[in-house]
């Protein structure tokens, strides 16, 4: 099939991408077919307390895809994970449908078995190969180990005295994580508060030290905290560590 080669990755940046094409089309058709078999049970073909559930199913499905399609917060390729919630319809329909198949003479079961396998083998080929575009994969299918280096992380290790950072998201956890804990992670505003208790116990709710990248909200909160007189404490490609003291929150600790 191709999928998973240098010639697949290379076909989907100069012309059509086939495998990856006919795992959309094949995923599509797997879906409308799965809710199909859901609405089927909805219509009537099974107790009230089935009809009740699969209809609940079918119309959380679409009210999902339509707040999708429809949400203009719904704007970068990590936002598809809003879409999880449609593997429920998607699960049940899809066992609904096999065991429909599987309940047929000979024939129906041969396909129900093929369709299963064929599914599998699509989803887990396209896995493999986009493993492998993102290097994780080397061409025989086999992890590849990195050492990646990262300047903060390295930054805040010979800096025991930093007890939390303040920053982005995807830094501070990441970082919390990578410290072992011992580096607590407060998120800018505009980000979800994971763990609103670490910023609770800080004076001013967050922390004094700043972790500012290269990105919109970075320029926003590194421009606030030089106007504070806030002071560098270390620099890298594209990415600046401040000491930015809380206003009349009392002496602090980086």
């Amino acid at each position: 099939m191709g999928i998973g080669t240098p010639r697949h990755a290379e076909g989907s940046r100069n012309g059509t991408d086939w495998p990856a094409l006919a795992l959309v089309i094949l995923s599509l058709g797997a879906f409308a077919a799965a809710l199909l078999a859901v609405g089927v049970v909805a219509a009537g073909k099974g107790s009230h307390s089935q009809q009740a559930v699969a209809a609940g199913m079918l119309t959380t499905a679409v009210a999902l895809l339509a707040g999708f399609l429809v949400n203009r917060n719904i704007y970068n390729e990590d936002n598809y994970r809003y879409l999880v919630l449609l593997l429920l319809p998607w699960s049940i329909g899809s066992g609904l449908l096999l065991r429909r198949l599987c309940r047929l003479p000979l024939a129906g079961r041969f396909a129900g078995y093929a369709l299963a396998v064929l599914v599998a083998a699509l989803f887990t080929g396209d896995v493999l190969a986009w493993y492998r575009r993102m290097g994780w994969l080397d061409d025989r299918c086999r992890p590849v180990l990195k050492r990646l280096e990262d300047p903060t992380e390295s930054w805040l290790q010979s800096h025991p005295e930093v007890g939390s950072i303040y920053g982005s998201y995807w830094d501070v956890y990441r970082l919390s994580f990578l410290t072992g804990g011992r580096v607590v992670g407060v998120p800018f505003p505009l980000f979800p508060d994971r763990f609103p208790e670490w910023s609770a116990v800080l004076p001013g709710g967050r922390p004094e030290t700043l972790l500012v990248r290269w990105t919109p909200e970075g320029h926003l909160f590194l421009s606030r905290a030089i106007a504070e007189g806030a002071e560098v404490l270390y620099r890298a490609p594209g990415l600046n560590v401040l000491h930015w003291p809380v206003r009349d929150a009392g002496k602090t600790s980086r």
